[in-house]
């Protein structure tokens, strides 16, 4: 027996079995469940240490996950605090909640968090719930919002549940929960970490090296050690999946359409013209980026169904989605007014893109690269035969695809072929409710196919799931190894369409080889390290530990994982008011600081205005300014004053390199000025010590600041110029741009036309702007396109003279 801060952990064997027997009235427990040697190993492992258990799908994780439960719950130093069970999906929620409740022998008070309304919860609702429940279990964004507001506090918690930890990378909720809370606080107060996973390595393999370091990194974020136990021998299975099942792993052949790629190809372009005009109908509501994605996917549908499918996708399927998202999107309490407006006309006007689709279903039906693509692929009657096999037939599977534009055309084309409903769509997007009744009705019988991106891949039981299907190619050894794990039935078959079998179960069996290699778990020294490190000490490079562990992370000199780990800068960074309330940094400034705004500006709140220079210089570019609203009036942040409070320290000195990357340069900048902004809202009092706005200083601002912020100013100097500058050479694309900001009401059809002439000297095109009025024609091109573009250029070219630039 040891103990580990404020917790007693036991570690021998032997009182783990008497303190489970004690609790449960038997080593299997009370639940009826079996632990068989393996769990019972991983469970003594997890009870004494922190620990990713790594086990192939059907392999009883969760048992485990409910035992150690159970040892938190019973210990007298940690039965009053909480468990997080904490899964990567909505549609785990409910399921993992559930087995909690039927097999912790110490039938605690589970919750399910879950789910936009939670985007409302204070402290109020936090504290009830922590005092109702002893285990939690929700989605990660769910816990870390949370605690970053300070509604939940790490010293609270006994244990922290990672299911499908391999998740936890990069910023990742998962990965954000360790770096900016756990690993913060004092080691004392550290809960026990268990990871779940059957794929550590989730990315495309190319080699052991790779798979080695990806391990290292997995134990170091989550401050565990990776452990494998053996398997009965019974287990191996043929396909370099341990699962003991006799699985059979199956790659289907099919010949692709002769000329599908290339009418896939033409396609998007002939239809881009007919979207084009539905943007232009809906005005500002909609953008034209979400109009090219809406192309992206047609074509998608059209190369991997023929043109049935993509008849479904236009007629049934475009609006239903966006309705969807919209929906979805409105229910997020922090979604700023702007957004909110624009997604309130949109919703408004999807009766509009219903009967604008409506239109263009016929002509977009007639055009030369939907006639010459077959009516329903060769893939997807090579699908609809294999149904018609058994034990496809009769049994029940799931279709896995990339898309979500696929789901519900591809489920609509089986059941027309099936005669009857025999399938249904799922996809992330759906509500939990929505996603909780198909599964039932598979569950029940229903249905027997579900038709689903790689939402349904991780965690999900179907216990008698006889087949899965990967229709698409996939790239990771995880979705070879979990979307196979779907297929809980013994005798199960998994076929695919495009990867090979084979060589996916090597790349599995190097990852399993990885995951039991001890020589590459941390010793006793090096974990003692990486906790102090990660908890923002740093390491002397006189350690000699320090360098054997600085070797086998390959990085430079001074810290865990090379330039990964970063330490705090005094006075700059994080903001933590000397441990007084809950901290600022780079990845919460900007949700503080518009959190503010919104509430001091409501309807009048405009993200643009809170740079007021933004697009200027390209020295303001990279350090803007930022204008936020205070009880004085609006205030502007100076560069010099943001620079000042940095005092030439730089985001990579502070900052994981591999969160920073996930940032684009532009974002960077902003979120320096942001943090500057929010720490000054902090001192002053307008926040309180969970950054959230101060209720007096919120009603003095709003009446000091009535008038909202200006709306941005259009600056027509070199900056705008690169602005607007045309990807590629799409001078049309451009000119749209330009005139859009010119008229940001207008329709684009009342403010410029294109005429073509074809003669023998080829084509010429004369495009003519209404406002402001200007005219130009394009030199001889050998294609209409080239000289379309040629004419866009010469009246941008002339429009750009004719402004004044600014002073």
């Amino acid at each position: 027996m040891i103990s580990d801060g404020e917790a007693t952990i036991i570690t021998d064997p032997p009182q783990i079995r008497s303190l489970m027997a004690n609790s449960t009235g038997m080593i299997d427990g009370g639940s009826g469940l079996t632990l068989r040697g393996y769990q019972s190993a991983s469970v003594q492992r997890a009870v004494g240490q922190n620990v990713i258990i790594s086990l192939p799908t059907n392999y009883g994780k969760t048992l485990i996950a409910a035992k150690v439960i159970d040892h938190v719950l019973s210990n007298q130093n940690t039965r009053e605090k909480h468990v997080l069970f904490i899964v990567p999906t909505k549609a785990l929620v409910n399921q993992q909640a559930k087995y909690c409740r039927n097999h912790c022998d110490q039938k605690p008070a589970v919750d399910e968090l879950c789910g936009m309304e939670m985007e409302k919860w204070d402290e109020v609702k936090w504290t009830a719930c922590l005092r109702q429940h002893q285990v939690l279990v929700g989605t990660p964004e769910i816990f870390r919002r949370a605690m970053d507001q300070g509604f939940l506090q790490v010293a609270q918690l006994s244990l922290l549940v990672f299911d499908e930890c391999h998740r936890a990378k990069g910023n990742h909720p998962m990965a954000a929960i360790m770096a900016d809370f756990v690993q913060h606080a004092p080691e004392s107060q550290r809960p026990r970490i268990l990871g779940l996973t059957a794929s550590f390595f989730d990315g495309a393999m190319k080699n052991r090296k790779q798979v080695e370091k990806h391990r290292l990194e997995l134990e170091l974020r989550l401050l565990s050690s990776i452990y494998s136990p053996d398997l009965p021998e019974d287990a191996a299975s043929p396909a370099g999946s341990r699962d003991g099942s006799q699985k059979t792993w199956t790659r289907v052949s099919w010949s692709p359409d002769p000329e599908a790629a290339a009418c896939a190809a033409a396609f998007e372009e002939q239809v881009s013209h007919g979207l084009g005009k539905i943007k232009d109908e809906l005005g500002n509501a909609a953008e034209s980026k979400d109009f090219k994605k809406m192309g992206y996917r047609m074509q998608h549908v059209l190369l991997q169904m023929g043109r049935n499918g993509l008849q479904d996708y236009v007629q049934k399927c475009i609006v239903k989605q966006f309705e969807r998202n919209i929906t979805e999107l409105l229910e997020l309490q922090k979604l700023s007014e702007e957004h909110r407006q624009q997604m309130t006309e949109l919703l408004g006007k999807l009766g509009v893109l219903e009967k604008c689709l409506q239109v263009l279903e016929p002509d977009m039906m007639q055009m030369p690269s939907v006639k010459r693509s077959p009516q329903v692929s060769s893939k997807l009657l090579k699908l609809q035969a294999l149904l018609q096999e058994e034990p496809r037939k009769s049994g029940k599977g799931i279709i896995f695809v990339q898309q979500v534009a696929l789901t519900v055309p591809l489920a609509m084309a089986l059941n027309r072929d099936a005669g009857q409903t025999i399938a249904e769509a799922l996809y992330g997007q759906m509500t939990k409710q929505d996603t909780d009744r198909t599964m039932l009705k598979l569950r029940e019988g229903q249905i027997k196919v579900v038709v689903s991106t790689n939402s349904l891949e991780e965690g999900i039981d179907v216990c008698d799931c006889n087949w899965v299907v990967r229709y698409d190619r996939f790239s990771t050894t995880r979705a070879h190894i979990q979307g196979s794990g779907r297929a809980r039935s013994q005798q199960a078959e998994i076929i695919y369409f495009e990867n090979d079998p084979d060589e996916e179960a090597s790349k599995a069996t190097v990852m399993a080889n990885v995951a039991k290699d001890d020589r590459l778990k941390l010793n006793d020294d090096e974990s003692t390290m990486a906790r102090k490190t990660c908890g923002g000490h740093h390491v002397t490079s006189a350690s000699p530990q320090s360098s054997m562990l600085r070797e086998r992370l390959h990085g430079p000199s001074g810290c865990i994982g090379g330039n990964r780990r970063k330490t705090a800068v005094p006075g700059v960074y994080p903001f933590d008011n000397d441990g007084q309330g809950q901290r600022i940094d780079f990845f919460n400034c900007q949700t503080i600081v518009m959190d503010w705004c919104q509430q001091v500006l409501k309807e009048a709140f405009r993200s643009e205005g809170l740079f007021p220079n933004y697009g200027g210089s390209e020295m303001d570019a990279s350090r803007p300014a930022v204008r936020v609203p205070t009880p004085d009036g609006f205030q502007v942040i100076a560069s010099e004053e943001i620079d000042e409070h940095w005092k030439g320290v730089s985001l990579q000195q502070v900052i994981d390199k591999e969160r920073l990357d996930n940032f684009s340069k532009a974002d960077r900048a902003k979120r320096r000025s942001l943090y500057v902004a929010a720490c000054i809202l902090r001192r002053r009092g307008y926040l309180d010590d969970r950054n959230i706005a101060n209720v007096k200083a919120t009603e003095l601002a709003a009446a000091k600041c009535r008038e909202g912020p200006p709306p941005k100013k259009l600056r027509f100097t070199g900056s705008f110029a690169r602005s607007v500058e045309p990807k590629a050479g799409n001078y049309k694309g451009a000119l749209q741009e330009f005139l859009q900001q010119l008229s940001p009401h207008a329709k684009m059809q009342d403010l410029l036309e294109y005429k073509s002439v074809m003669d023998d000297q080829g084509w010429r095109v004369t495009v003519q702007v209404t406002t402001p009025p200007e005219i130009a024609t394009s030199d001889n091109f050998a294609n209409k396109k080239a000289a379309e573009q040629d004419a866009a250029k010469k009246v941008l070219e002339r429009l750009r003279q004719h402004q004044t630039p600014c002073t």
